[in-house]
């Protein structure tokens, strides 16, 4: 995980998910986020890229996703953290 960076604020409200998958970001403004949600496999499921996020709460449709244990990753100014959680 990466340190002395905003994105290491991130928590994941519902980490066993269902259709919705929460993200609170620490309330700073980002002019763009990329988002992917991948496979232990590698294989990326999900991939968004958010313009001028200015909110402290994300939701991610996660209804497409098959039950199992994905990766989501965040990128956003030159900065990256990855994270775990499980569709049911």
């Amino acid at each position: 995980m990466i340190t002395n960076s905003h994105l290491t604020g991130i928590m994941i409200l519902n980490e066993k998910v269902k259709d919705v998958l929460l993200l609170k970001l620490p309330d700073f403004f980002y002019p763009e986020i990329e988002l992917s949600i991948s496979s232990l496999e590698g294989k990326v499921v999900i991939k968004q890229i958010l313009s001028n996020v200015y909110e402290s709460l994300i939701k991610v449709k996660t209804e497409s996703l098959e039950k199992g244990t994905y990766i989501i990753q965040m990128a956003s100014k030159g900065k990256f953290i990855a994270k775990s959680f499980e569709k049911e």
